[in-house]
Formats: C-alpha cells, sequence, structure tokens
C-alpha cells in the first residue's frame, strides 16, 4: 500500500495540484492539518532555518548516546543511513558527510564566522537569491473559505482515500476548549467555526497503519511522559500500536483534549514538548517515539527529510512544505510504501 502525506496547506491553491499528482501513485493521501490560517507573508528567503533553543532543559530528557545540537538542516530528501561513529562527528564534518555532496564540492569556509559557526543566511541568500525575489499576496476571507470548502469536499468525494488530519490552527476553530493560536481570524471565527464543526466527522487527530503514525505535529515521549496517567487510562498499548485510537478518542472529551493542544517551550508553552497538534521540530527531532515511523508538518521546511538518531530505531519525517513548492510536484509530498 502506498499512502501520500501532504503538509500543511494554509489557504494555499497548491494543493490541488499536489493531490492530484500524488493520487496517481498513492491508495490514500493523509493530509497533515492547517487547511486555513494564511500567513501575511510567506517566509521572505523561502526557507526555513534551524533555531537554536537556548532555554530549552535538554538535561531533564533522559537521552542516551544522542548527538550534539546540529545547525545544520538537509538540504534534499535524503535518508541516510547512519552508523554509530556519526556520533562523533563534528558539524562541519557531518554536513559534509550527508548533505555537502549535493553541492558539488563548493568552498564553505566563506560562510563561516571568526567562532566557527555556519553562516546560514549568507549561505542560502548566495545558493537561492531567486527566493528573495518572491513576493506573497495576503488572501481574502472569501478565497480561505473557499480553499476550506474545497477541501471538505475533497474529502466528501474520496471519502475512503482521503484522511483529514486537524493541525493546531483547525483545532482552535473546531474546540471552544482550546486556547487560540496566533493569527486567530476573529472577525471570522463564526463563519469558520460553524463549516469547521459541521463537518466534525470528517476530521480527526491521528491516523495510524502498523508502525506509522500520521499527526499535525508529532509525537515525542516528553510528551508521553507528562501525560502518562491519562494516555494508560485511555488504553494506551505498551508498543503504541494504538496511538492513533487513543489520541482520536482523547479528543472527544475536552479535558483530553486541552493536553492533545498543549504547547511546548520552544512554542512559547509551559512544557517541556507540545503536543500532537503543537510539537515544534526542536521538540521532536531527537525525542521521537522508538519503533515508530512518524509523519508531520507544522515545521515549516524547505524541502522534505526524514531525521534518524544514531541507536534510536524509528523516524520522523517533516512534510511541511507547501511554503516553498517545487516545480516538481513530488517534491511537495512524501510518498510512502507500507
Amino acid at each position: 500500500m502506498k499512502i501520500a502525506a501532504i503538509g500543511d496547506i494554509h489557504s494555499r491553491e497548491i494543493w490541488k495540484e499536489v493531490a492530484e499528482h500524488a493520487s496517481k501513485y498513492a491508495e490514500k493521501i493523509v493530509f497533515l492539518g492547517d487547511y486555513i490560517d494564511p500567513y501575511p507573508e510567506e517566509i521572505k528567503e523561502g526557507l526555513i532555518y534551524i533555531k537554536t533553543f537556548e532555554e530549552y532543559d535538554w538535561s531533564k530528557h533522559n537521552w542516551y548516546d544522542v548527538p550534539d545540537e546540529r545547525e545544520f538542516e538537509p538540504m534534499e530528501d535524503l535518508d541516510p543511513e547512519w552508523s554509530d561513529e556519526d556520533i562523533n562527528l563534528s558539524d562541519e564534518e557531518y554536513f559534509k558527510k550527508y548533505y555537502g555532496k549535493k553541492d558539488g564540492g563548493e568552498d564553505l569556509k566563506k560562510y563561516y564566522d571568526k567562532d566557527g559557526k555556519f553562516n546560514w543566511n549568507d549561505y542560502f541568500d548566495d545558493k537561492y537569491p531567486e527566493e528573495k525575489l518572491k513576493k506573497y499576496k495576503y488572501k481574502t476571507f472569501e478565497e480561505n473559505i473557499s480553499v476550506l470548502n474545497d477541501i471538505i469536499d475533497f474529502k466528501k468525494k474520496n471519502n475512503d482515500s482521503v484522511i483529514l488530519l486537524l493541525g493546531n490552527h483547525d483545532a482552535h476553530y473546531m474546540y471552544p476548549e482550546i486556547d487560540k493560536c496566533s493569527r486567530f481570524d476573529t472577525t471570522h471565527c463564526k463563519k469558520f467555526e460553524k463549516r469547521y464543526r459541521d463537518n466534525k466527522d470528517l476530521f480527526q487527530y491521528a491516523y495510524q497503519i502498523k508502525n506509522n503514525l500520521f499527526t499535525h505535529a508529532g509525537v515525542t515521549y516528553e510528551w508521553v511522559k507528562t501525560f502518562k496517567n491519562t494516555l494508560k487510562n485511555q488504553g494506551l498499548k505498551d508498543d503504541y500500536s494504538n496511538m492513533a485510537d487513543v489520541i482520536n478518542k482523547m479528543g472527544n472529551n475536552p479535558a483530553t483534549n486541552r493536553i492533545i493542544n498543549v504547547t511546548g517551550g520552544a512554542r512559547g508553552g509551559s512544557l517541556l514538548s507540545g503536543g500532537p497538534t503543537w510539537a515544534d521540530y526542536d521538540e521532536t527531532r531527537l525525542d521521537y517515539i522508538i519503533g515508530l515511523n512518524q509523519y508531520v508538518g507544522h515545521s515549516q521546511m524547505r524541502y522534505i527529510f526524514t531525521e534518524k538518531v544514531p541507536k534510536r530505531y524509528g523516524s520522523i519525517t517533516y512534510c511541511d512544505v507547501l511554503g516553498s513548492a517545487k516545480p516538481n510536484m513530488a517534491s511537495n509530498y512524501k510518498l510512502i510504501t507500507i
């Protein structure tokens, strides 16, 4: 079976072309949430740089033999095979081993400052000058609601082959108990709320086949540990084989629904990790669930890529790339064979 995972739409019309292309190769399409909520402007460089989250207290995690926090974001949809000695690589060695090959052997020394830190801004400005010239128009309410209507209609016409997951920018319209996210449309919120709630049965928080888990933002051990009693009470198995069922069940109760939508430190919250609609890349990339292959949106990336940590079996793949959609439609979604 082949499944296509499509990242956050944020009122972008490009999703139709992506879904049409994906439907030729996949039996099922999973949309990873955030269907409306357009950005006032797209990221000017069309890129996302990995943030160094200094305030995060990594010492509270019981991780073993994980690499130091990386400064480098993969440049292509690579899926390198880790080896144990990679843990001892410096940032520069790591970059050159797995991602530097795509640069044609170019001299990267000019992008390092006197302290040895790689300057991603200068590097990408040189490598992708065309991105700086992009201009983006802010969408009207009519355009936003039209995208949501089209997504709902697409689901209704292809009910068995399309999965609509909820993102944080969907949940705050769907559920009154959820805190409002940034850019919440107070002017038109009642109309958005009605459209979401009238079609509540078309949406869900999580989808899982075997050890493949799809959520908007990802599930971390820290989130599971923080709410382990609730998750156990909801029937979570030790092997996490029913993680999606448990998360979806929790969404039916206002109290447990809040747990799904908690915010972690990387997104301005008070917890060490956000929930399945809020977990940030900085929270998930080292703390994903062992044994599960996760597919998520939420954290914007230029390219789809899979994060694997040595000795931490499983993976997490980041699919939120429609903000820098490529003419090659196959680059805009992740095709998974199960």
